[in-house]
């Protein structure tokens, strides 16, 4: 592919603004996330989001978190308290 470096880095800017395939690294090179890995970063992302939001409107309680978590299909992140009983 024949693309100048200041079209290469808006074109990867533009896809990791756009799409979860492509990610920014701190060192400023992008790379490119797997579709499995890329699903469960729009998740996290989603989860993140919907906590942050909640949370402007006052405390979180396990429930409600483990809620959104299973509302993003974090299922395998969040657990519940009998989990927690049954692991100690």
């Amino acid at each position: 592919m024949r693309i100048g470096y200041d079209a290469a880095r808006r074109l990867l800017a533009r896809m990791a603004r756009e799409t979860i395939f492509v990610r920014p690294m701190l060192s400023g090179l992008y790379i490119y996330a797997p579709e499995p890995l890329a699903n469960e970063l729009r998740s996290l992302h989603g989860f993140i989001a919907d906590v942050l939001a909640r949370s402007a409107q006052g405390p979180l309680d396990p429930d409600t978190i483990r809620s959104l978590g299973d509302k993003h299909a974090l299922q395998d992140y969040v657990h519940t308290r009998d989990d927690q009983l049954d692991a100690a």
